[in-house]
């Protein structure tokens, strides 16, 4: 660049220094000088500079910015006033730089200033508005304008990507009032709030796109999504296949939603093996989606938890028998088989062979089972314990063999004490036996406790020592014991928190060894000191769920661990309140009524708390506006003093009335606001009649339709 320098020096300077290392804008004061670190500096324009100093940005060096926006955003440059010059210039030699808001800032030892730039920058800067009737401005000049009011972007003439983008990154609703927005600049409304979507003109399919891979469930904002969208939508979360109405055939087939959404199985004709072993494999359960699943696939289902049989309209016998075998004890054996629809005899045979009492889990038994059960109960001398009712729809022959059957062990049924050995000899096989035996002596009793502690259920006012040793075999035995004392109550918690759900009345020790074992135990203990409550909630605050009427000191405990407590307590105090609020001011979501004090904690958090405040006050409404102007939308009543703050505040009227433009009912509301005509008098703005005027001074119209549009400009 040629420079026309007025000194000889300085033009003999630059004819040694060769290119450039770095360019930019600087601010300097109205006289010429510059004194960062309190050493006055002067400058001239142009002119050549040096420094002895070795360059390091905020410390040493002559200063300067990449860009004019840059350095009014630049902490180096808040000392300034408004008439302060802007000129253009380059550095050599030695430099440093650092990234700062998104701008490069420089430090040089050698400074060449080359002309000095336009005062419209700091007309733009103060006055965005101004920018209209300026001839050309340049396109620094529109980014300063639009970085102090992002608004007037509606203003600008085809305004190209970079000054969108930087009214966007400014206020994202700006680009309602954008014809054309760039798609940089369309997705970083977007990314602030999806919504716009459907405000945005011409959104592109790119910012569509982008929209769906931040949240799956932003496209409900798309209007007849094509396959890609579906399957990025999908992908990310399966909450989207609620706002797609006519799903894409390729993205049904598509191997990762599949997996991600397996219900879409279903919507495939004829579904690969493998496709269908990869929705399944890891999550079982998975097989209900699909129809006629490959007998592979339902191995692998029932191996990986035989429960998922119930799943299978027809399973084979093979992936039957897994199930069964796969149960993890004769229990769970008994309830496989009964989830299993219309077992085969095969399949009966190898359940009751198992277990004999799974046939009580079959509903069409067949008559070889039937049979086998019941020689097994005449083997097994009345320790297999299955009723006739159990035994469905037998026919005749089954039913002559269940007469032999039971008649024949109600021979063996205990009825006689006079042979104790011989009681004795079958309550220690089979403690339950103790049913069949009138009035068992101490000795049987404690035979069959031992063997199995709820036999305790068919002894009759059992002693201590009973109940003692029934608890020692099995804590379930406190179930059936009345009123069991401190020491019963004691051993049966040693064993398993559960059993305080039996006890009725437990003693404060045994409730504090139960929560001490578990937190949910609480659940259990129909009033439970207070010292218990806090136990409970100290170990976990979701302990608060099961407490009723918890009182103060437990509600502060539990908020203390967890803010989330707050939505299950009824009726929070002030103070309980504040604690939970303190730590999120999502708590505010779950308070019904909070006070102003509460109110006020979470708007000093963030002016979004206004949205679940139903009745801010004025403070709140006051703090939240003064933080993001768009508070004013989600309050009801504004109070007046905020609408005075509104008239008085012109960067902040001026915003509200902007915004407006986009939305005839959002500026009503605003003229509605801003009725203290006074106040706004004052302030440059004239208001009469309910009407917002524009100082012709400062503004053109092309036509009388555009003066229906209202600003309020200073």
């Amino acid at each position: 660049m040629d420079i026309e320098f007025t000194r000889k020096k300085d033009r003999d300077t630059y004819a040694n220094l060769g290119e450039p290392l770095a360019t930019g804008y600087k601010l300097i004061d109205s006289d010429w000088t510059c004194s960062p670190d309190g050493n006055v500096k002067a400058y001239y324009c142009p002119g050549i500079f040096t420094e002895r100093k070795t360059p390091f940005v905020g410390f040493g060096g002559m200063h300067f910015c990449s860009t004019i926006e840059g350095c009014f955003a630049s902490t180096f440059y808040n000392y300034y006033n408004e008439n302060f010059h802007i000129v253009k210039v380059s550095a050599y030699e030695q430099t440093d730089e650092t990234k700062k808001d998104g701008f490069i800032i420089y430090a040089t030892s050698c400074l060449v200033i080359e002309q000095e730039i336009t005062n419209d920058y700091l007309l733009a800067r103060k006055d965005p508005l101004a920018v209209i009737q300026m001839e050309s401005p340049d396109k620094e000049i529109l980014k300063t304008a639009v970085t102090t009011n992002p608004f007037i972007i509606k203003e600008i003439e085809n305004p190209d990507d970079e000054i969108q983008i930087a009214a966007v990154r400014k206020n994202h609703f700006a680009i309602r009032d954008i014809e054309s927005p760039c798609v940089e600049a369309q997705k970083i409304a977007l990314k602030k709030d999806a919504s716009l979507m459907c405000d945005i003109k011409n959104v592109s399919r790119e910012a569509m796109l982008y929209a769906v891979s931040l949240d799956g469930r932003n496209i409900q904002y798309i209007e007849n999504p094509d396959a890609e969208m579906q399957r990025t939508a999908l992908k990310k979360t399966s909450d989207a296949l609620e706002y797609i109405e006519h799903i894409a055939p390729e993205v049904v087939e598509d191997e990762e939603v599949i997996k991600e959404n397996p219900w879409l199985i279903n919507k495939i004709e004829n579904p690969s093996k493998e496709l269908q072993i990869k929705v399944v494999k890891g999550h079982g359960y998975r097989i209900k989606y699909i129809d006629n699943p490959d007998e592979e696939v339902q191995l692998v289902a029932v191996t990986e938890y035989p429960d998922n049989i119930e799943y299978i309209k027809n399973p084979t016998d093979k992936v039957c028998v897994t199930a069964i075998e796969n149960a993890w004890n004769s229990e769970g054996k008994w309830i496989v088989v009964g989830k299993i629809q219309n077992p085969s005899e095969y399949v009966q045979m190898v359940a009751v062979r198992t277990s004999a009492n799974a046939i009580q889990y079959i509903d069409k038994q067949c008559k070889k089972a039937q049979a086998y059960v019941l020689y097994r109960m005449l083997l097994s001398y009345g320790r297999i314990r299955i009723s006739p009712e159990d035994i469905h729809d037998p026919d005749e022959d089954i039913k002559a063999l269940m007469e032999r059957v039971f008649s024949q062990l109600s021979y063996m049924k205990i009825v006689d004490n006079h042979d104790k050995n011989e009681n004795l000899t079958h309550v220690r096989n089979n403690g339950l036996l103790i049913e069949d035996i009138d009035s068992p002596d101490r000795e049987i009793q404690e035979a069959a406790v031992q063997q199995n502690g709820e036999a305790i259920r068919y002894i009759k006012n059992p002693d201590k020592d009973i109940q003692t040793k029934a608890v020692f075999q099995t804590w379930e035995a406190i179930r059936y014991i009345e009123n069991p004392d401190k020491d019963i109550q004691i051993k049966a918690v040693c064993q398993s928190w559960r059993a305080i759900e039996y006890i009725k009345n437990p003693c404060d020790e045994v409730q504090e060894m139960a929560v001490r074992q578990s937190w949910r135990a609480i659940k259990y203990i129909k009033n439970p000191s207070e010292k218990m409550q806090i136990e409970a909630v100290n170990m976990s605050w979701e302990a608060i769920k099961y407490i009723k009427n918890p009182g103060d000191k437990v509600q502060k405990s539990a908020v203390s661990r967890s803010w989330e407590a707050i939505r299950y307590i009824e009726n929070p105090s002030d103070e309980v309140q504040k604690s939970a609020v303190s730590r999120s001011w999502e708590a505010i979501r779950y308070i019904k009524n909070p006070s102003d004090e509460v109110q006020k904690i979470a708007i000093c958090q963030t002016w979004e708390a206004i949205k679940y405040i139903k009745n801010p006050c004025r403070d709140v409404q006051l703090k939240a506006v003064s933080q993001k102007w768009e508070a004013v939308f989600y309050i009801k009543d504004i109070d007046k003093d905020v609408r005075e703050y509104i008239a008085q505040n012109d960067a902040v009227t001026g915003m509200y009335v902007e915004y407006g433009f986009a939305n005839d009912s959002k500026l009503e509301k605003i003229l509605q606001l801003t009725n203290a005509a006074d106040t706004a008098a004052k302030n440059g703005t004239l208001y009469e009649n309910g009407t917002l005027h524009v100082r012709r001074d400062l503004m053109s119209w092309e036509n009388k339709e555009q003066e229906q549009y209202y600003r309020i400009i200073r």
